[in-house]
């Protein structure tokens, strides 16, 4: 037989062929012809590449000039729309805003809007999450002749935004700003920040959002003096408590600083801290990009991560675990890259356990590459695949943020600033990566039977009926799959294989 054609014969009986089988093949199952003449089964075959960072095409979300200080959060209530906030470097440094909404990997920007039209310096922004369709804002406004703490209610209707009034937590200035919402109770975010003045303190309040007004309650010291780059996380396991991490100068040193975390927990609006305990301790002292996060998969699982200045800007990550008396552990640190890195962040994947991915740039290497891994967790231990470029571009302004929904495992956004405008892509961590053996032409039929591997036995091949399938719809289309089974889905490279007339029996119409 040279031809196809010449297997498939017309009238007599279900129209079935004798094959030998390759492979082991179940009764009723879809099969291809191969060039030696045998069948197989239809399948995919692929093995999950874990530590495989991919993405897809870069979009710009404003291209007047470079975009500082970029932050992401997803909406929890529409897992294709997200929100991303920067400083506009290319319009007096107004703080920039926009909706971004996800098809596959495609991004779609709405209208970008002005949420202050002030020099504007470290925003952060972060979706309500029991509240739909409300965001809040905080960063430090140089509208006057200090950076004021302030913070606003955004409220989104598809991709347009409205806000509420400018609120001032903090008229003393501030230097630094970090926040989080509340994943237990709706309308709730806390705030962290840095008061710039003669003793630089560590501060942090609750804000309640009703409607669009913003009230705060009492301001909490976590560290009276020289709390540096202060951040924060919410126990997403443990209602009522949160995690602030910064670096701390105990010496005295320049160039001795100290990593420390505190566990803060609220009653109402009002924080109180606890022990101070450091993930670093050295004499080549933390110095910038910390990052702390809880692991969303793991009770009293978090993560730290910072870069250490002697003897060059290393970067690390540590895990730390809270006991059940709230006392807190630390693992052996773990290098992500050596030297002349800035802007280090982290985030972990809510929808995979242990993985995680840290984002950060290398100013010792031309054109100020942005960098990434995956880190995977084990206990107290992280193990890292190999670093993928992600772009180039300044080192303050990297942001990522993971999907929320649990059918996106794995799938992120980030943003970054090229130095001539901002540019964001859609990410995958640990995809796997699958191949099918079906193709256009070498789909042969379905088994009439079940054939043993090298054995001979009868496929139902187009023109013949195919009486073996179950819980078929009657009148529906049906569709090889890429993986090998039979169901009503049309997408390419599913191949139509015929018509179900009962809900066993498959009319396999010549469609040649």
């Amino acid at each position: 037989m040279s031809n196809l054609s010449e297997l498939l014969p017309t009238g007599g009986g279900q129209n079935a062929v004798d094959f030998v089988a390759s492979g082991t093949l179940p009764n009723g199952k879809a099969v291809i012809l191969k060039a030696d003449g045998t069948v197989e089964a239809v399948a995919e075959t692929g093995t999950p590449i874990t530590e495989n960072l991919t993405s897809g095409s870069v979009v710009t979300q404003d291209s007047t000039g470079p975009c500082y200080w970029n932050n992401l959060d997803f909406d929890p209530f529409d897992s294709s729309k997200f929100v991303l906030s920067w400083r506009d470097g290319g319009n007096s440094d107004y703080g920039k805003i926009v909706i971004g909404t996800i098809s596959g990997t495609t991004i779609t920007f709405g209208t970008e809007y002005t949420y202050n039209s002030a020099a504007t310096d470290k925003g952060r922004v972060a979706f309500d999450s029991k509240t739909q369709n409300t965001l809040l804002l905080a960063y430090m406004d140089g509208s006057s002749s200090s950076a004021y703490g302030r913070a606003r209610v955004g409220t989104v209707s598809g991709t347009s935004i409205t806000f509420g009034t400018e609120y001032v937590f903090s008229n003393p200035w501030i230097s630094w700003v970090s926040m989080v919402a509340d994943p237990h109770n709706a309308g709730k975010f806390v705030i962290v920040y840095r008061g710039d003045s003669a003793d630089n303190a560590g501060l942090a309040v609750v804000v309640s959002v009703t409607g669009t007004a913003l009230s705060f309650g009492t301001t909490s010291t976590f560290k009276a003096d020289d709390a540096n780059e202060p951040t924060v996380d919410f126990d997403p396991h443990n209602p009522n408590k949160i995690l602030v991490a910064y670096y701390d100068s105990q010496s005295g040193s320049s160039t001795r600083y100290y990593g420390v975390v505190k566990l803060g927990t609220i009653s109402g609006t009002t924080i109180t801290f606890g022990t101070s305990y450091n993930f670093h301790d050295a004499a080549n002292g933390v110095k910038t990009s910390i990052t702390v996060k809880f692991d969303p998969n793991t009770a009293g699982r978090f993560l730290v991560s910072y870069i250490i200045i002697v003897p060059s800007y290393d970067a690390y990550v540590v895990v730390g675990t809270i006991a059940a008396n709230e006392t807190i552990t630390f693992g052996s640190q773990t290098t992500i890259s050596t030297g002349s890195n800035e802007r280090l962040i982290i985030q972990v994947d809510p929808n995979t356990a242990n993985k995680f991915i840290a984002v950060w740039q290398d100013s010792g290497v031309g054109g100020n590459p942005i960098y990434a891994r995956v880190g995977t967790i084990s206990g107290t231990t992280i193990t890292y695949g190999s670093q993928t470029v992600f772009g180039a571009g300044n080192a303050d302004s990297l942001a990522l943020v993971f999907y929320r929904d649990a059918a996106s495992a794995g799938k992120f956004v980030y943003s970054y600033n090229t130095g001539s405008s901002g540019a964001s892509r859609v990410g995958q961590m640990g995809s796997t990566v699958y191949t099918t053996n079906l193709t256009t032409t070498n789909f042969i039929g379905i088994t009439a039977e079940a054939i043993s591997s090298a054995a001979t036995g009868s496929v139902n091949v187009y023109g013949g009926i195919n009486e073996v399938q179950t819980g078929l719809t009657i009148g529906s289309d049906y569709y090889a799959q890429a993986d090998g089974t039979i169901t009503t889905t049309s997408t390419s490279p599913a191949i139509k294989v015929g018509q179900a007339i009962s809900a066993t029996t498959i009319n396999m119409v010549d469609w040649t």
